[in-house]
């Protein structure tokens, strides 16, 4: 008889420990969601060069790939010297055609705005080049970054997410490069509003592999 008794109040302590397991979980989501939305309530807009997209390395999922003119960065630009996961605060200053270009890379938040919060994912050594787009001819051409070494950064921002068959499109639209539109919190914190192809491509492509 203790015995069921005791199983009676094992059950009764049990539901309220699983709905607690069940709301924590609910809460760490709604956490991750506003954190990742904070910069578009409270940010400032700020425009990006999106790099082109090479053509023969499409990504084919329910996202569109982007990569921008701040990553990869020379190590020249940084104040010290930084590893693999540090968190970094690069410094932006206006670069003539209504976008941002990086000026200066910190351990910690610079006093002069804008700045946006990045990761570092990878450094690599000696002369590093990276790809600027297709040639008339369809050969990919490259410009040289950096002799000494560059910081490949990631902000959070790299994937644009749509429908499998759109996020393919807009890769094909970004092969001659664009624009990403952003919001930047105070923390450098950014999340993207939109992104603007600068030659879209005609859309009876999208079926190409």
């Amino acid at each position: 008889m203790n015995d069921i008794k005791q199983g009676g109040h094992g059950k009764r302590f049990l539901v309220p420990a699983l709905l607690l397991v069940v709301l924590a979980q609910v809460l760490v989501l709604v956490g991750e969601w506003a954190v990742a939305h904070y910069p578009i309530w409270k940010g400032e807009p700020l425009r990006l060069r999106v790099q082109p997209v090479d053509p023969r390395d499409l990504f084919r999922g329910n996202y569109a790939r982007l990569d921008y003119d701040l990553s990869p960065l020379p190590m020249e630009l940084g104040e010290g010297h930084f590893d693999k996961g540090d968190v970094v605060y690069v410094r932006l200053t206006e670069a003539g055609d209504g976008g941002w270009r990086a000026a200066s890379i910190h351990a910690r938040p610079p006093a002069e705005k804008p700045f946006l919060r990045a990761r570092i994912k990878r450094v690599s050594s000696g002369e590093y080049r990276e790809f600027t787009g297709m040639d008339d001819d369809g050969k990919p051409q490259y410009e040289r970054l950096s002799l000494t070494g560059a910081y490949h950064l990631r902000y959070g921002i790299e994937a644009w997410f749509a429908p499998k068959l759109k996020a393919q499109q807009l890769e094909r639209d970004l092969r001659q490069g664009g624009w990403a539109v952003l919001s930047v919190a105070d923390s450098g914190r950014a999340a993207l509003v939109t992104v603007e192809p600068d030659n879209p491509a005609p859309t009876g492509e999208a079926g190409d592999d």
